[in-house]
């Protein structure tokens, strides 16, 4: 018989009750003044205010100490704290340019100086440019990137804020969704339009229809997910990062993260979903599987880990108000910027090889860093920098034939390994720069760091609105679909919409187009997406926002995203879409979504102890903008460590 220990509340913040209580006896005593040589009515009036005062000073409080307590209340911008000056330059190559990586060049910037304490390059094909954050569809320009603000957003608000971008995050608006199996909506939202556009009744008659559809209690529990006591605790390892907190490992990483997060790794989302928490099989397949298929390339509950299934459940839209979240003009601005603020040496090419030096001293470089940058154009000599004739010679006399070299005390992994192969030479078992003069060790090499497999997906920006007919498997709603409005609502009911059995299923019609479509997994066989959902403009307003939402939910033509595992041709989308105009659909580049599993194995942040770190091995546990800036900060963290191990005569 398993004993079964309950899991106490959170107690309060101790500084917090204490304020509190002050508050309570001042207002107390303020009031037993006031109303005593008063008479009722305004006794009444003034212990009225009285307790609103007090209520709202216990607020102003508690928010003062949760900022005070998260060290991010007095406009913290993201700077890391200076070190002590180095005795010699520092070399530091950055492989990728992604978020994480530039995040790396910024701080590392911050924390060690200008040029002659730090010489920094980044090592990626190209820089990033403002006509790679966008693309325009029908005279409006969209996000092409397909990174997802999930979850806490600390991070990125504060590099965004230091950086002149702006937050934009919707999050009063509502974006009614249609669950499709395949052949006919199982669930239907409320639109907009039948709430004389007030978003907030429109979301809350969704949460109705989920709660009769689904059930009350597994509703409001899932509504109270991120607050389950096996949730992460962001608060604690922003605070241990603050403080320069190092971990070596993601299990490390987890550890500190909440006791309960390296055991939901070990157990997929539907096991700890239904045998841990108790939901019905109903809810799991039918509401979370569908809304996590939109953001992890298809991947049911049964693939996905429980941690990266609640990672991406906090950050969806479950019966929450669907907000967009990220930078006004794209969240790909995000690295241009950093790389700008950052001034690294760019070396336009790719990573091909890193092998460690035989017989470097301790204040040489260790690693040699070799790129290919034959297929790019030649980067200027003020990008090169010093690497120029010296990098070609130390190429030829390396054997490194084709490629270009040059050696770095520091390398840093900043891109995905999905999308490249990097080997490795002499270096990742951990171990350190033999000692000059010693016999060289027989070098081993590596094919190319162990990387997750991966699901390939397309994102597509469609211009037109969806049919309908194509939704349904009824012959009468086919009939009624292709009549114009007036015959719909005469089918329809005007608000809910209509519901009827099929199949022994219960199947809804829409009153109103969905802007968003999930797809449950019966659907992989006949529906050539994943998701479908309303893309709004980079530099929409609330009220364009508002607007558009109204317009799409009207009928009217509007871009929409289509995310498949491979590009629809111009039948497909003409089979579920009804495009004017003929706007043609704009193919974003392939993204690679990993493959999760149960349990989950992890590739290390130090790969070799000498001096490599891996910022991507944050990937295991989920992907998504913040976790990537954590995972720089873990990095920059364990390079300061590193700084301070090798201070000396003879190092730094």
């Amino acid at each position: 018989m398993a004993l079964v220990v309950p899991q106490r509340p959170p107690e309060p913040a101790p500084l917090a009750a204490a304020v509190g209580r002050v508050a309570a006896s001042i207002a107390e005593a303020a009031r037993r003044r006031y109303v005593a040589g008063l008479n009722p009515g305004t006794a009444l009036v003034t212990s009225a205010v009285a307790a609103a005062t007090l209520l709202l000073s216990f607020a102003a409080v508690s928010s003062f100490v949760q900022g005070l307590d998260s060290g991010f209340l007095f406009a913290w911008d993201g700077r890391v704290k200076r070190l002590r000056p180095l005795r010699r330059r520092l070399k530091v190559a950055i492989l990728g340019n992604d978020t994480g990586g530039m995040a790396v060049a910024l701080w590392l910037r911050d924390m060690l100086g200008g040029p002659h304490d730090l010489d920094l390059a980044i090592v990626c094909p190209s820089p990033s440019r403002p006509d790679s954050c966008s693309v325009e569809v029908a005279g409006q320009r969209y996000e092409a990137s397909m990174d997802a603000a999930a979850g806490p957003s600390r991070y990125l608000r504060a590099i965004m804020g230091r950086l002149s971008l702006e937050y934009r995050a919707f999050r009063g608006l509502h974006l009614p969704v249609g669950i499709f199996d395949g052949s006919d909506f199982l669930f239907c939202g409320t639109g907009n339009a039948s709430c004389c556009r007030w978003h907030g009744a429109a979301r809350f008659l969704t949460n109705c229809r989920l709660a009769f559809r689904f059930g009350v209690r597994p509703f409001l529990e899932l509504r109270k997910l991120r607050k389950n006591h096996a949730a992460p605790h962001w608060d604690g390892i922003y605070r241990a990062l603050r403080v320069g907190a190092t971990y070596a490992h993601p299990r490390e990483f987890l550890g500190a993260l909440g006791h309960s997060c390296l055991r939901l790794c070990e157990r997929s989302t539907q096991q700890w979903l239904m045998r841990d928490l108790g939901f019905p099989r109903a809810v799991v397949q039918g509401l979370v599987e569908p809304a996590l298929r939109s953001s992890f390339g298809g991947q049911n509950c049964a693939e996905i880990h429980a941690l990266a299934g609640l990672v991406g459940l906090s950050g969806g839209s479950l019966g929450r108000t669907a907000s967009t979240s990220g930078a006004k003009g794209g969240i790909a601005q995000l690295p241009e910027r950093a790389l700008e603020a950052a001034r690294p040496r760019v070396l336009c090419g790719t990573a091909r090889l890193v092998r460690r030096v035989p017989f470097a001293r301790p204040h040489e470089p260790s690693f040699e860093v070799a790129y290919d940058a034959s297929a790019f154009s030649v980067p200027s000599q003020s990008s090169l920098g010093r690497a120029s004739t010296a990098v070609a010679a130390a190429a030829a006399e390396s054997g490194v034939e084709g490629l270009l070299v040059e050696a770095f005390h520091i390398v840093v992994i900043a891109q995905s390994l999905q999308e490249t192969a990097l080997r490795f030479e002499g270096c990742g078992k951990g171990g350190t720069s033999p000692e000059a003069g010693a016999e060289a060790p027989e070098g081993w090499t590596i094919p190319a760091l162990p990387a997750l497999p991966v699901r390939t997906c397309v994102a597509q920006l469609v211009y037109g609105t969806l049919n309908l007919r194509r939704f349904s498997s009824d012959d009468t709603e086919v009939a009624a679909c292709s009549t114009p409005d007036a015959e719909i609502r005469c089918v329809r009911h005007p608000h809910y919409g209509g519901q009827y059995e099929a199949d022994g299923r219960t199947v809804q019609v829409p009153a109103l187009t969905p802007l968003q479509v999930w797809t449950t997994a019966t659907a992989t066989s006949s529906t050539p997406f994943y998701s479908i959902s309303l893309e709004l403009p980079i530099a929409a307003s609330v009220g364009i926002a508002r607007a558009a939402i109204a317009r799409g939910e009207r009928g009217e033509p509007q871009v929409y995203r289509v995310i498949a595992p491979a590009p629809l041709s111009k039948a497909e989308l003409d089979k579920w879409f009804a495009r004017r105009g003929k706007v043609p659909a704009v193919t974003l580049e392939q993204f690679k979504c990993p493959q999760y599993s149960s349990p989950q194995s992890f590739r290390p942040f130090v790969f070799d102890r000498g001096g490599i770190f891996d910022v991507c091995a944050i990937e295991e546990v989920a992907r998504s903008p913040e976790l990537s800036l954590m995972s720089a900060r873990n990095v920059v963290n364990l390079i300061a460590d590193w700084v301070e191990q090798h201070r000396g005569q003879s190092c730094f």
